[in-house]
């Protein structure tokens, strides 16, 4: 069924957001990776598929979302792994599952330029990735993956603003 955050953990998620943005303008001792692994850790999807639903609802630049891929595509070589996939096999295990990964990630800002500049790093997280973990010999990206990435992202990466006046 995947993973839907509850609004306790909703709360909890945009608490640790707001106060890495406050804490992490006011104090260079705070380092924003160890927060957003925090808070990956507090939402509770450590235990769940790759493909479990995650709502990024103030997605900003994509911090947070970068490492919650981080955690998905490592989940992502995990499973393949414990399923015993043959080499033969792995890359095109590996695009469906990475794909599946990113489809259930859902991201919404209300600034424009972040959007899009949220896509282009996801978009460039993954293809990085694809690089470093297929067994692909040409080592180059198929365009049906980059055309894949590109849909998934066009859809599930939204202008809006939740908690504004017109949401």
């Amino acid at each position: 069924y995947g993973w839907m955050l509850s609004l306790i953990q909703l709360a909890n998620l945009l608490i640790y957001f707001f106060y890495c943005r406050r804490k992490y303008q006011e104090c260079a001792s705070i380092k924003r990776e160890w927060v957003e692994k925090k808070m990956i850790k507090d939402i509770g999807i450590s235990k769940d598929k790759s493909y479990a639903t995650v709502l990024e609802p103030a997605s900003g630049h994509g911090n947070f979302g970068v490492e919650i891929l981080k955690f998905k595509i490592k989940k992502v070589l995990k499973e393949i792994k414990e399923d015993n996939i043959p080499d033969q096999e792995f890359t095109k295990e590996y695009e469906i599952r990475s794909l599946l990964a990113l489809a259930s990630l859902y991201s919404n800002d209300i600034d424009k330029q972040n959007i899009q500049e949220l896509k282009q790093r996801y978009s460039r997280y993954m293809s990085m990735l694809y690089l470093k973990y297929s067994k692909n010999k040409d080592n180059q990206i198929p365009t049906y993956y980059d055309i894949a990435i590109s849909n998934i992202l066009d859809t599930n990466t939204i202008l809006s603003d939740f908690i504004g006046k017109n949401s």
